[in-house]
């Protein structure tokens, strides 16, 4: 599929936005970072799909293109709930672990948590916001936002706010 897809872009033919996209995830998951790039990139390109912003904008941060991803992912126009989550979380993970602009990003992680209804994406964007007090060193904030979460019957929210609801008591 990846080599196929180059060959359409090496050949100046046209490309479906959503093969070049599948094709940019396998060459991430191979460790292709320069190639899942330019597929992303053409992606992008022919669709502006949010997520082909979200995968560029983190290829992007991947390769140290900070400045670039954080304009591809301020740029996207998502659609849907899940969208909006996922992107916003990206944009937002660019900003805390890419930049190191961490109140920044807190501040960009409340704001999106607060636009989502009360359900799954809502929780993983405060997930991100638990992880990003924890990483801080503010156990408090980050045991206040994953006690919560905790109490849910999602095993994935438990991994996601385990690290800092494990670390609190040696954390201050």
């Amino acid at each position: 599929r990846r080599r196929i897809a180059l060959w359409r872009l090496d050949a100046g033919l046209e490309a479906d936005p959503a093969e070049l996209l599948a094709a940019a995830v396998d060459a991430r998951s191979a460790g292709q970072l320069v190639e899942s790039r330019r597929l992303t990139q053409a992606a992008h390109d022919a669709s502006a799909s949010p997520a082909a912003a979200r995968m560029l904008g983190q290829v992007l941060e991947t390769l140290g293109e900070y400045d670039e991803s954080i304009a591809v992912l301020s740029a996207a126009r998502p659609k849907t709930e899940q969208d909006t989550a996922l992107v916003g979380m990206a944009h937002a993970e660019v900003l805390f672990r890419g930049v190191r602009r961490t109140g920044e990003a807190q501040r960009l992680a409340a704001s999106l948590e607060a636009t989502l209804p009360d359900g799954a994406w809502r929780d993983e964007v405060r997930a991100q916001r638990a992880k990003f007090a924890a990483y801080s060193g503010d156990a408090r904030v980050a045991l206040e936002l994953s006690e919560p979460l905790l109490e849910r019957d999602d095993p994935r929210l438990f991994c996601l706010t385990a690290s800092p609801k494990l670390s609190g008591p040696a954390v201050r």
